[in-house]
């Protein structure tokens, strides 16, 4: 079974996703129920089927012919519902700043299809063709070449490789392109930083004068890793295939996370990656074998409670002009203040960010013993800021710290027993006063005002109602610990259980979120 799998994802690497899916097929022949199996059995026929549309394109390009749009598969929608312990999918807001002012000659391209080598017009094409056209994206992602229905040299009746046949060599995608563009652009950052290993130590190296591939490679660095970042968000966040195919920039981007300029924006793409099942183990596993310091600067994110964490970026800005908006008087300046307000609070920050995707990757790195080890490095700190966030009235962390506890109870009794101490409490009370008596004293009220006067089909970030999460916490609080029934019985959560048994009052408690999934309620 584990070289089936093995080879299987071996295969996927490879684009070669017949034989994957028949790898994957005979894994499940020997194990039938294995839900990782499964899900990338699933995940590798969408695949083989998107290369076939791939191959379709690429042929309509040949003849000369315009690939026609709806040729493609239809994309997935921007949300997703997931379950209360797992993933939750959630819609990032794109910056609409423009590129910044760099002298883009001195940032040569490494090769033919380098981001960098573009002007700042034709990248922004490129990436308004990549978020609105699903048939872009897949030519985006297809490599040209070689035989995506088999093996190139497979024997007709067996499964093993005819080694007297040459084998067809695939052309690089695009997104190969890119990926060198982000590995390049990580080598640079680390050699910037001083993070190089010296091959010998009697050797000083003196500061000089920048010479001229110096001056190149910073202007590389500075134009090509904001577009390699976007690219690789807008291709995540568009369906689980494509996600899956841009796993292998999880070593290049995470560390990009110790700058303070793309800080945001790679969190936003690590959140994304947690997200889907494929790359969420990718980050797992590289947690797991390099914790240091990619694990510490996703912790510190999430834990540390400096301004720069909790508030969305750029939100003093906003709050400044908003209230000089105020200031100046009339209804039109009020509108404008609420709107921009509103616009400020639709970003998330680095601490929404941060505590999501560790809830989401211990979710996908629980059965990895180097991940779990790494995490248990952190996990004081990780789970006091959890008890911390788990609060009355906060609105936009509740929920997810909810969610990340719920998660990191799977990573052993470790984590458990340190859950059972900090969080039983917290997660009593915070639901007590979501659906108790002191429910009208929530901020509820607040989140009301918001959705009424916020744009039609916006979504402010925690508006839905955070009972789900904070109930499946508990449950599987009780899975792993059950000597904590006796302190929630102290704590009186079967009155506040028992009372939710009443649809009408459920209803009332989830919201929107009952209307559209009874399944849910």
């Amino acid at each position: 079974f584990k070289a089936f799998v093995r080879r299987a994802a071996a295969l996927r690497a490879l684009h070669r996703w017949a034989d994957a899916v028949e790898d994957l097929e005979d894994a499940l022949k020997l194990f039938p129920k294995d839900r990782e199996a499964k899900d990338m059995l699933e995940k590798t026929t969408a695949a083989l089927d998107e290369s076939r549309e791939a191959e379709k394109l690429q042929a309509a390009e040949a003849e000369g012919g315009a690939p026609a749009e709806t040729a493609a598969p239809p994309s997935e929608p921007a949300e997703a519902p997931a379950e209360p312990e797992g993933p939750v999918r959630i819609e990032i807001q794109e910056d609409s700043e423009d590129d910044e002012d760099i002298d883009e000659g001195l940032a040569p391209a490494v090769h033919a299809n380098s981001l960098a080598g573009l002007s700042s017009k034709d990248f922004k094409a490129l990436l308004a063709k990549l978020e609105s056209q699903e048939a872009e994206r897949v030519r985006f992602c297809a490599r040209r070449g070689g035989k995506g229905d088999g093996a190139p040299g497979k024997k007709e009746d067996t499964r093993k490789v005819d080694l007297k046949k040459i084998e067809e060599v695939w052309e690089p995608s695009r997104l190969d392109d890119c990926l060198r563009d982000a590995e390049r652009c990580a080598v640079l950052w680390k050699k910037q930083q001083g993070k190089v290993v010296p091959l010998r130590t009697d050797v000083t190296v003196v500061a000089t004068a920048e010479e001229p591939d110096e001056r190149e490679a910073k202007a590389f660095l500075r134009v090509a890793t904001p577009r390699v970042i976007r690219v690789l968000l807008v291709l995540a966040r568009c369906s689980d295939h494509h996600c899956a195919m841009t796993a292998p920039g999880v070593r290049h981007i995470w560390p990009l996370l110790s700058s303070d300029e793309w800080r945001n924006v790679v969190l936003e793409l690590l959140m994304e990656w947690s997200q889907r099942s494929i790359s969420a183990r990718a980050m797992a596993d590289f947690a797991g074998r390099y914790p240091d310091p990619h694990l510490q600067l996703l912790v510190d994110a999430a834990t540390k409670e400096t301004k720069e964490n909790i508030l969305p970026p750029g939100f003093e800005e906003v709050a400044m002009l908003a209230a000089q908006r105020l200031g100046d008087g009339g209804d039109a300046d009020a509108d404008s203040a609420f709107d921009e307000m509103v616009s400020g609070l639709s970003r998330y920050s680095p601490a929404e960010l941060a505590v999501s995707a560790i809830g989401n990757v211990c979710l996908a790195g629980q059965g990895i013993q180097a991940f779990k080890d790494a995490m248990g490095a952190h996990r004081d700190e990780v789970v006091a800021a959890l008890a911390r966030h788990i609060k009355p009235m906060n609105w936009r962390l509740l929920g997810r710290a909810a969610g990340a506890v719920c998660n990191l109870l799977r990573l052993g009794d470790s984590f458990a027993g340190a859950i059972e101490r900090e969080c039983t409490k917290p997660l009593v009370d915070t639901l007590r006063d979501e659906v108790g008596e002191g429910a009208k004293e929530s901020a509820t009220p607040l989140m009301n005002m918001f959705k009424k006067n916020q744009a039609p089909g916006a979504k402010l970030p925690g508006t839905d109602s955070a009972v789900v999460r904070l109930l499946s916490a508990l449950i599987n609080l009780i899975s792993v610990r059950p000597g904590a029934v006796q302190e929630l019985v102290d704590l009186k959560l079967p009155d506040l259980a028992v009372g939710l048994l009443s649809r009408d009052r459920a209803a009332a408690v989830l919201g929107p979120a009952a209307q559209d999934s009874p399944e849910e309620l």
